[in-house]
């Protein structure tokens, strides 16, 4: 059986809308508590970290992002990395990516990855009511190269207006550590 209708079947997914002239579905997750619960049953498959790490981890996460502490935040995902076994870290940045998406959403918070722009495609995208957090990550370059792109493809004009501050948050992951590399973060203006 595939997966897409074991996940609506179970109450994972629900319909949110239907395009009788395509005969095309529109899945979505009921609530935020469910897309929580099943993005915590995904990171503890792929980035198995102990349960006691993990609570002190999320909450400090938290606190971090919502007070705009972007160092603080990366220290904390830092920590998170550095607790999964190396034999199931994969050596690619889609790895990271992901961990990093599934983290966030497990937080509740609203996580987008691979946002399409006109300028490009945006790896993450971390966005509350009060600011928006726009990462590019980075295998074995720089994180200046990151925050580079960030500014040379102008990911963050969509948001520039809305109120909200910004931030761009170049990101490199170093292969040998296994673990975030560097980072460099500035909050952005125009």
């Amino acid at each position: 059986m595939s997966a897409t209708p074991l996940l609506y079947q179970s109450g994972y997914l629900t319909i949110t809308d239907y395009d009788g002239k395509r005969e095309r579905f529109t899945l979505d997750y009921p609530n935020d508590e469910v897309r929580s619960c099943f993005a915590k049953s995904l990171l503890e498959h792929y980035a198995p970290v102990p349960e006691s790490a993990s609570g002190s981890l999320s909450t400090r996460l938290l606190d971090a992002l919502y007070d705009c502490d972007v160092d603080s935040a990366m220290d904390i995902l830092k920590s998170f990395f550095a607790a999964i076994p190396y034999d199931i870290i994969k050596e690619s940045e889609n790895y990271y990516q992901t961990a990093i998406h599934l983290i966030f959403t497990m937080l509740g918070l609203k996580c987008r990855s691979e946002v399409r722009i006109a300028a490009g495609r945006i790896d993450t995208l971390l966005e509350t009511e009060d600011f928006v957090f726009c990462f590019e990550f980075k295998l074995d370059k720089t994180a200046a190269e990151a925050l580079a792109q960030i500014d040379t493809k102008e990911y963050l004009l969509p948001w520039e207006g809305s109120g909200k501050k910004l931030f761009k948050i170049g990101v490199s992951f170093d292969p040998e550590k296994r673990n975030i590399g560097e980072w460099k973060a500035a909050e952005h203006s125009r």
